[in-house]
């Protein structure tokens, strides 16, 4: 009794595994009715398919291999007014059998009746490992049945079949902005308002929404080429059917390769914004959709790195995808408008800060260096190298942190190297107020060397508010840093790039008197009045000419007693430099050093404090307010400790502590304890 059971069951589950679709031959076609229609969302499949006997012998010419083993059948008809239509193929991962790959797809027409089909020679295959396809039949007959036969190809004898959605729709020829806004194809070409031939527009802002009426994984999106008038005319990329969404990429000037777009959201919103000038040539890109998740490098599917020193060569951003192009290092990161390559850094030891560098990279190229995917709102930016190098970086804690290498003209191959470095400063006005350069004048009097890492325009510069003499921002980011001055006399610097064949185009600006008070305690409150008044200092050296505060003008001899130097429309009278500023023991001055063209590609400036009087910059001694305390065993005392920088670290044993890096923690001993920290500053270190 038992073994016929088994044979039934056998039977039964082989039967259910190669059950063949309803359409597994003409005669049961699934008929997809009258277009055009809205695409249905129906997913039907080819696995148990077999091949079809219609009693002929020509195979599909585009046919790979030759073969139509597992075919299925679909037919429409078109309505007395539309003759060309578009059939696309998109794979189906939420199907039952997965998604179909390679899929093929030939055109008939006649009867579903031995030899009665005729094969009009349209036919197309999708490349290898591809799960979508397109065919445009252009030129048929309205009131006319046309037969659709679909088969998927392989090299070896493991199929590819698998689940699919089938669209027919008009077919869109190709589209100049301007002459529609919106489209729901998977598949087509858009041009500029020119098209392929002409030039676009003056003073236009014109917006073409991609929303495909079929479920996809990912848009993608090819930017063959553009030519657009650089920094004054712009082609966006936005997420969504209004420009409220993300910025995904943002273009001007001319590209030097195709470039591409990718987005899981439902639709894309594209403008061309030009001004009332020059008019180029435009731009030419194709869309389409894919049932496949996006394939460009991303946070969740980063290049992992891990281990130092790094040194590898042979990357590339060329076919990955532009994914982002807004992140919290800087809104003006040209470079991330292009294709990106995401590498995922492993930091196991925080107190090592490195070097990234780029080499044999195309120019345009930079990186970013963030804590976060760049859409994380908590996400901070630690590096910003938009001419391929960050110099110091410093990483705050161990954990995962995100390199990003973009182009934003195109792609380019690259390698990279990390390598253990001198710890830079961090140049934001947030970290400067309470970290001054005091104790940075050596006793060789020789000049600082600080490794910037640029990017850090955290205050908007205005004019008639708080601009000085500077005519306009600059190019790239702001370098900010204070002094404390210990006791009363001059202060002054003489500032350049570190390295001396480098040009640098120094601009700087310089705000104070500040109480110390207020900027280690009130940063708000400070940062305000940076951005509300004007500075008491401003000057600019155009080239690699140093600029800076002095009393005598070192290279030509002369007094210097202006404060303001940027004149342009009296230019004999500039000579780059302002006067010093008599400073008084406890007054803090913010400084803004700016280099206006991007030319200090190391990233490193020369600070000269000759000008200043050393004591000026002496190191600023911590205060124990918190002196040897007796208390009794398990009561409490807080700690206090006052200095000029926010940096402490408390050593040994901190478990009775109520924290390690605060001045002011609870300390809870059991026995008599002695308690250490360190102050770290810029320049020194103090127990």
């Amino acid at each position: 009794m038992r073994i016929p059971l088994l044979i039934a069951f056998l039977l039964l589950s082989l039967s259910t595994a190669w059950a063949q679709p309803v359409n597994d031959d003409c005669a049961g076609i699934i008929d997809l009715g009258v277009l055009p229609e809205a695409c249905p969302d129906n997913i039907y499949t080819n696995v148990g398919a077999t091949a079809s006997d219609i009693g002929f012998s020509n195979i599909p010419d585009c046919f790979n291999g030759g073969s139509v083993n597992r075919d299925v059948w679909f037919s429409f008809s078109l309505p007395a007014d539309i003759t060309d239509v578009t059939i696309s193929l998109l794979g189906a991962d939420d199907g039952t059998n997965g998604s179909i790959q390679n899929p093929q797809i030939a055109l008939y027409r006649g009867a579903c009746a031995f030899d009665n089909l005729a094969y009009l020679g349209l036919c197309t295959s999708g490349a290898a490992g591809s799960t979508t396809v397109s065919l445009d039949a252009v030129g048929l007959s309205p009131n006319t049945t046309y037969f659709i036969r679909i088969n998927d190809y392989t090299a070896s004898a493991a199929p590819n079949a698998g689940d699919f959605r089938l669209c027919v729709e008009e077919f869109i020829p190709d589209i100049n902005m301007g002459d529609e806004d919106a489209t729901t194809a998977c598949f087509g070409t858009l041009y500029d308002s020119g098209g392929p031939d002409g030039d676009y527009g003056s003073n236009e802002a014109i917006t073409f929404t991609i929303a495909p009426g079929t479920s996809f994984q990912c848009l993608e999106i090819t930017l063959a080429d553009f030519q657009l008038e650089n920094n004054f005319d712009f082609l966006n990329f936005y997420e969504g059917t209004d420009l409220s969404g993300p910025l995904i990429a943002s273009f001007t000037g001319s590209s030097n390769g195709p470039i591409q777009i990718q987005t899981s959201a439902t639709a894309v919103t594209i403008l061309l914004d030009s001004d009332g000038s020059v008019n180029q040539p435009g731009f030419e890109l194709s869309w389409n959709c894919s049932s496949l998740p996006c394939s460009g490098s991303t946070f969740d599917n980063p290049t992992l790195i891990s281990g130092l020193p790094f040194e590898e060569n042979g990357f590339t951003t060329c076919e990955q995808a532009a994914t982002f192009t807004e992140s919290p290092c800087i809104t003006e990161s040209d470079f991330l408008n292009g294709e990106e390559l995401i590498f995922a850094y492993e930091v196991t030891d925080p107190s090592q800060c490195v070097t990234i560098e780029l080499t044999g990279e195309d120019q345009g190229t930079g990186l970013i260096v963030l804590d976060a995917p760049a859409n994380d709102p908590a996400a901070n930016c630690l590096g910003f190298g938009p001419t391929g190098i960050i110099n110091g970086l410093e990483f705050p804690e161990a954990g995962t942190y995100f390199i990003v290498v973009a182009n934003g003209t195109g792609c380019t191959d690259f390698g990279m190297s990390i390598t253990p470095s001198d710890c830079s400063l961090t140049p934001s006005l947030a970290n400067a107020l309470c970290n001054p350069l005091n104790g940075c004048i050596g006793l060789d009097g020789l000049p600082s060397i600080f490794n910037f890492s640029p990017g850090f325009e955290d205050v908007q510069i205005m004019n008639d508010v708080n601009n000085g003499c500077w005519g306009g921002v600059g190019q790239t980011g702001f370098y900010w840093f204070t002094i404390e001055a210990q006791q009363d006399g001059p202060f002054g610097f003489i500032v350049q790039a570190a390295v001396p064949e480098e040009a640098s185009d120094i601009d700087f600006n310089v705000w104070g008197p500040l109480d110390k008070d207020l900027v280690c305690n009130d940063q708000e409150a400070a940062i305000e009045l940076i951005e509300t008044t004007q500075p008491i200092r401003s000057s600019y050296a155009g080239g690699a000419d140093p600029t800076g505060l002095v009393s005598i003008n070192p290279v030509n001899g002369l007094p210097v007693t202006d404060v303001y130097d940027c004149e342009s429309e009296a230019p004999e009278l500039n000579d780059d430099f302002v006067t010093t500023i008599d400073a008084q023991q406890g007054e803090v001055y913010v400084v803004l050093i700016n280099d206006w063209g991007g030319d200090i590609l190391s990233g490193s400036i020369s600070v000269d404090w000759s000008p200043t009087d050393p004591a000026i910059l002496a190191p600023i001694p911590p205060i124990l307010v918190t002196n040897d305390t007796a208390i009794c065993s398990g009561q409490s005392v807080q700690l206090q400790v006052e200095a000029s920088v926010d940096e402490i670290t408390w050593l040994g044993d901190t478990s009775t502590l109520s924290c390690t890096n605060c001045f002011n923690p609870v300390a809870s001993p059991l026995e008599t304890t002695t308690y250490r920290a360190v102050v770290e500053a810029v320049c020194y270190t103090d127990t």
